[in-house]
C-alpha cells in the first residue's frame, strides 16, 4: 500500500515525542485507579481538536488503512494519541480499526453503507433473510467487515514496526463491539419489538447465533491486538477491568422487564461470563440509568463503567453504589469543562471529593489550555494530599 507523506510526518512527529517513561506511568496510574487503589491524582484526560495536521475525509478510510491510522492518530474515538503527546496529559495512547459498530452485522448480511454524517453503517436485512442466516449458523467472522478489521490491524503493525517508540506506546486496541442485542437491533433495524415479541424463539436464536459471533470474532482478533495490561484492557481511550468492553446503547424504551432480561441483560451477563478467567469486562452506556444495569452490576464479572452522558447522571448516587461492588467509573465528564469535572467530584464520595475508582475527561479550547488545566490538575492533586 501507498504510504503517504502527511502520515509519514505524523509518525515522525510521535516517534521524536513519545516519553516512554510517562506512556507507562499513566497507564498503571489508570490501572490502580479502576483498582481502587490509593493514587497521587485521578488520571484526566483532555479533549480537544487536534492542531497542525488535517484529517482525512472519513469516506476515505474504509478502504485505506494508511487513511485510518492517519486519522486514528489524531483522533480515535473520543481521545487524541497526537493531542496526548502533544499536551502529555493522562490519557493512554491507542488506536483502533473504525468500521462503525455493524461489523458483527455485516457477517449476517447486512450491507455496510455510508451515512450523510460519514460514517459506516449497516443496513438492516428482511426476515425472511434473517430465517436463512438461522439455518445457515455461525457466519465466517473472518468475513465482511471482519476482514477489513483484520486487514487494518495487519497494516497498523506493519507500518508502526518501522516507529519503535509509536510501536511500544501506541495500544491498538478493539473496534466498536457493540452488545448482542444492539447488533441485533442493526440486523433487524425498526422492526426489532415486533420481532422479540411475535416470534420470540427466532429472536432467541438469532441473539444466540450473535453472542456466538461476538465471542468467536473478539477470539480472532485478540492476536492482532495489544490492548491488554494485567487483567486489565485499553479501549475508546481508557483503561477498562476484564477483556471486553460491551457497548449497551441502543434499547427501545417499550421493552417490557420480561423483553429486557432476556434479550439485553442475559446476552450481556453471558459474554462477560465467557471472559471471566480473563477479569470478565466493561460497560459502555448512554443516557440516563436503565434498571438492567443493576443486574450487571450484581453479576459480578463487571469490571468498569464508561457514563458517556454525566449531564444525565447523578455522579454520587453512581458511585456510592459501584463502589461497594468494586466497579470504576472510566472517562467521567465527557462534555464537561475542567471546573465543571471538579464540581461534581468535590463532594460525590460521601461528602468528600472522589480520591480512586475514577478516572476523568475535560474538554478544552486548544491543546495550549489543555497544557494549563493538566498543570492545573497536578496542582490540585498535590495540595489535596
Amino acid at each position: 500500500m501507498k504510504k503517504t507523506a502527511e502520515l509519514t510526518r505524523l509518525l515522525d512527529y510521535m516517534e521524536e515525542n513519545i516519553d516512554l517513561d510517562h506512556v507507562r506511568e499513566i497507564e498503571q496510574l489508570h490501572y490502580d485507579a479502576i483498582n481502587y487503589r490509593p493514587i497521587e491524582r485521578l488520571p484526566l484526560t483532555i479533549c480537544t481538536e487536534p492542531e497542525g495536521f488535517g484529517a482525512i475525509p472519513k469516506e476515505e478510510t474504509y478502504d485505506s488503512p494508511e487513511k485510518m491510522l492517519h486519522n486514528e492518530i489524531l483522533t480515535s474515538s473520543i481521545h487524541s494519541p497526537y493531542n496526548s503527546v502533544r499536551i502529555q496529559d493522562d490519557s493512554p495512547l491507542m488506536i483502533r480499526a473504525d468500521f462503525g459498530k455493524g461489523i458483527i452485522a455485516s457477517m449476517f448480511g447486512c450491507k455496510p453503507f455510508i451515512d450523510p454524517g460519514k460514517n459506516q453503517k449497516v443496513l438492516p436485512i428482511a426476515w425472511e433473510d434473517i430465517k436463512r442466516s438461522l439455518v445457515k449458523g455461525v457466519p465466517d467472522v473472518k468475513n465482511a467487515l471482519g476482514k477489513k478489521v483484520i486487514e487494518t490491524y495487519q497494516y497498523y503493525h506493519e507500518r508502526l514496526k518501522a516507529y519503535p517508540k509509536c510501536y511500544d506506546a501506541i495500544r491498538m486496541a478493539q473496534p466498536d463491539m457493540p452488545s448482542p442485542f444492539d447488533i441485533l437491533r442493526s440486523i433487524v433495524g425498526r422492526d426489532i419489538v415486533s420481532l422479540l415479541t411475535d416470534d420470540p424463539e427466532a429472536a432467541a436464536d438469532m441473539i444466540g447465533m450473535i453472542m456466538r459471533a461476538y465471542v468467536q470474532f473478539r477470539k480472532e482478533i485478540d492476536p492482532l491486538l495489544t490492548d491488554r495490561f494485567h487483567n486489565a484492557m485499553f479501549a475508546k481511550g481508557f483503561c477498562c477491568g476484564g477483556k471486553v468492553l460491551l457497548e449497551a446503547n441502543i434499547v427501545p424504551e417499550n421493552l417490557s422487564n420480561d423483553l429486557y432480561r432476556r434479550y439485553v441483560v442475559e446476552p450481556d451477563v453471558l459474554i462477560l461470563n465467557v471472559f471471566k478467567n480473563q477479569g470478565g469486562g466493561s460497560l459502555h452506556v448512554c443516557g440516563e440509568p436503565k434498571p438492567w444495569q443493576n443486574v450487571l452490576i450484581d453479576e459480578g464479572n463487571l469490571r468498569c463503567i464508561y457514563i458517556e452522558n454525566p449531564e444525565k447522571n447523578a455522579l454520587e448516587a453512581h458511585y456510592a453504589a459501584l463502589k461497594r461492588k468494586g466497579i470504576a467509573i472510566v472517562g467521567w465528564g465527557l462534555g464537561f469543562d475542567y471546573e465543571t469535572v471538579q464540581e461534581t467530584i468535590s463532594a460525590a464520595d460521601e461528602n468528600r471529593p472522589i480520591s480512586t475508582g475514577l478516572t476523568l475527561m475535560c474538554r478544552a479550547e486548544n491543546w495550549k489550555q489543555g497544557i494549563e488545566i493538566m498543570e492545573k490538575h497536578k496542582k490540585k492533586s498535590e495540595i489535596s494530599r
